[in-house]
């Protein structure tokens, strides 16, 4: 299997301009590598994504948005052709760990609950989580415009806990055997966009240089080998 390797983060940390950079990075430089998205719409006709589609209230009941990513985490699982040299993940199996860690009492049911209903999805080897301060993220959620759904997650003492979950699986306060050999990287994502894009394409050579098997200039035009 190829390299895993996984951009996790708070909403306002920066992960969707950090993917877009990096996908124009990689593309740029010829990498072979593939895009693995457990939380979008997976390709193919699916009920559950017509029915979410049409019917945006239910995207506020927390058992259908349950299903609705557990469909999404095992259909991208079977898709996913596991063999690319090189997989960059926006967001993984963590990010559900993360959401519903402090809607259960005790977090060893949000861990067992996700392990069952996200079965298929492969831990990632690698995690470059974007840390950022929660006024920053809440700012930059602040800022965003045009999406409906999702608001509830980007308040300030939701992305508080939501730091919270991520520091406890990162640091093994609450250890998860699925996440055990995940090894984490933290990238300070307070920063702008093309300092962070820069470190994460340089932390990404490092971490596969299989995987390039050419010089990677970044943003400020550094070289890696």
């Amino acid at each position: 299997m190829g390299r895993y390797i996984c951009i996790e983060g708070v909403k306002g940390s920066g992960k969707t301009t950090l993917i877009n950079g990096l996908k124009t990075m990689l593309d740029q430089q010829g990498v072979d590598w593939v895009s693995v998205s457990p939380t979008k719409p997976a390709a193919g006709f699916s009920v559950l994504e017509v029915v979410a589609a049409k019917l945006p209230r239910l995207r506020t009941i927390d058992r259908f948005n349950e299903a609705l990513y557990a469909y999404r985490s095992n259909t991208t699982a079977h898709l996913t052709d596991w063999n690319k040299s090189l997989l960059i993940g926006d967001r993984s199996v963590i990010t559900s760990y993360v959401t519903r860690w402090h809607k259960y009492a005790d977090p060893h049911r949000c861990i067992n609950r996700v392990n069952r209903i996200e079965w298929a999805i492969r831990p990632p080897d690698h995690v470059i989580y974007l840390q950022v301060d929660i006024k920053t993220a809440v700012t930059r959620t602040q800022n965003r415009k045009g999406r409906a759904y999702g608001k509830h997650d980007e308040t300030e003492r939701r992305i508080a806990q939501n730091i919270e979950a991520y520091n406890a699986l990162m640091t093994g306060t609450w250890p998860v055997e699925r996440i055990a050999n995940t090894r984490w990287h933290v990238v300070d994502g307070n920063r702008a966009p093309q300092f962070v894009v820069d470190e994460c394409l340089e932390l990404i050579a490092h971490l596969a240089p299989e995987c390039l098997h050419t010089q990677v200039r970044t943003n400020t035009g550094l070289c890696i080998l």
